[in-house]
């Protein structure tokens, strides 16, 4: 299978299908939220969009792909793209919402769940490791390494 797509011309995604992905490529996500087909676009150009908004919401998703603001930096889930597009106040479209609903896909919209997880579970793993190897000094260890050595 190639990276190059048939042209699709004027057709709507067919988000019952999309909503299935367990992930998106980069393109696949930027097409979904500007309501375009991600199968009438070639995912090695950038999209030939012309209105303002979309261009924006192009380098948004773009620059928080290359930033790390996802935990993988070449695939998205469908959850993850919603969530990220409800945290920066932009709209997926209501026929992606309704599919992935549909899907029994859970939803955190508003809430950017990622970073706030990553850090917990970071949080929790340097001070369960700590508790096993220094239990008298959990606290200052495990938060904050450089004062545990002395």
């Amino acid at each position: 299978m190639t990276g190059k797509r048939t042209k699709v011309t004027n057709s709507e995604p067919d988000y019952a299908h999309w909503s299935k992905m367990t992930v998106l490529t980069k393109s696949e996500a930027i097409a979904l939220l500007l309501n375009i087909d991600p199968n009438s676009i070639d995912p090695e150009k950038p999209l030939p969009v012309k209105n303002e908004e979309a261009k924006k919401l192009q380098a948004l998703l773009s620059r928080a792909f290359e930033s790390g603001a996802f935990p993988n930096s070449i695939r998205i889930s469908p959850e993850e793209l919603v969530s990220w597009a409800a945290s920066n106040q932009l709209q997926a479209p209501q026929g992606f919402m309704d599919a992935l609903k549909k899907q029994g896909r859970h939803l955190q919209i508003g809430v950017c769940h990622l970073k706030i997880w990553k850090l917990i579970t970071f949080v929790c793993t340097r001070i369960l490791l700590c508790k096993i190897l220094s239990p008298n000094n959990v606290n200052q260890v495990a938060l904050f390494p450089e004062r545990g050595k002395k």
